[in-house]
């Protein structure tokens, strides 16, 4: 099962990545009526989580219309809404919604009713490993990291990256003598399409010209800097 997300509040949206990402969930957000189809027809049945406070809002009305050709089973609606006038509710029934998410409530329990909803009944759930995506030849990401107990500087190009860690292929392949396994590194650096974060991380393979890492103590501003390029990236490829 997967998540798209559409017209969620940023911050809230930015928590959901984090934490949907780091527990292998699979997360997308739509932009469009066409981007929506587009996940719903390569992923198969899924959650679309939709913040709606209008009833002229044309989210409503194309769901509407997906809910004349997709099997209500399939596809089952989570709305997230300050409104619960009569009007509204008998909208989201015809609609077949299966929660009607309260706006004002704090974000954590927000995410534990949408996460209580889309893992029910999934044994799996624990199994599922981070969704990873291979950088565009457009996008410029690269991580540069000290050795541990030394004043080395490793540098490389990201060849694959995840909510959890990326795989790194290094800029001088003499520098793979340095690094093993295990070894824990304090500061390492990520500069992404222009943007610079900071984590600490561990490293869990060495092959010949390439690393694998592991991020811990990653800092907000890198995680939620990983998060959006990570949303974009698996929602529209």
């Amino acid at each position: 099962m997967y998540v798209i997300m559409i017209d969620i509040p940023e911050k809230l949206k930015d928590m959901l990545t984090l934490k949907f990402l780091s527990l292998g969930l699979e997360l997308y957000v739509g932009d469009t009526n066409k981007n929506v189809e587009e996940i719903m027809g390569k992923k198969g049945a899924g959650f679309l989580f939709l913040h709606v406070n209008q009833l002229s809002s044309s989210w409503l009305q194309f769901l509407a219309r997906i809910r004349q050709y997709k099997r209500v089973e399939d596809y089952k609606l989570l709305i997230l809404s300050d409104k619960s006038d009569r009007e509204f509710i008998q909208t989201l029934l015809l609609l077949n919604v299966t929660a009607l998410i309260p706006g004002n409530l704090d974000k954590n329990e927000i995410y534990k009713r949408v996460y209580k909803i889309v893992t029910s009944g999934d044994v799996q759930h624990e199994q599922r490993e981070f969704q990873r995506v291979a950088p565009r030849e457009t996008d410029e990401i690269t991580m540069n990291l000290s050795v541990p107990n030394s004043s080395q500087i490793v540098t490389g190009k990201v060849i694959n990256l995840s909510i959890g860690g990326v795989a790194m292929q290094l800029s001088n392949a003499d520098d793979s003598r340095v690094l093993k396994v295990g070894q824990m590194v304090e500061s390492a650096q990520m500069r992404l399409n222009g943007k610079i974060g900071v984590t600490a991380l561990k490293i869990v393979a060495v092959k010949e010209i390439a690393i694998g890492v592991r991020f811990t103590h990653a800092t907000d501003h890198f995680s939620n800097l990983l998060g959006r390029y990570l949303l974009d990236r698996l929602s529209k490829g």
